[in-house]
């Protein structure tokens, strides 16, 4: 069982990410955060990240969504 040649013409490195593939990444997780619950204004104002801190933990975010909406009322 050795090896054969396609073994050997495997590409080394990774591919580039592109800026078009982060900028539809980003765009659907701030969507993810709008059906958690946050308010679209607050989630343009939020950088890049922002965005993915808040989507580590989901129902954290949830719960001081919950509480900034109880200390306004």
């Amino acid at each position: 069982m050795g090896t054969d040649w396609r073994g050997h013409r495997k590409t080394v490195r990774r591919p580039r990410k592109t800026e078009s593939e982060k900028k539809r990444r980003l765009k659907v997780q701030k969507r993810r955060l709008v059906v958690l619950g946050m308010s679209e204004a607050s989630v343009e104002k939020l950088n890049q990240r922002q965005v993915k801190d808040l989507l580590k933990y989901p129902l954290r975010t949830v719960r001081q969504v919950k509480a900034n909406a109880a200390k306004a009322k």
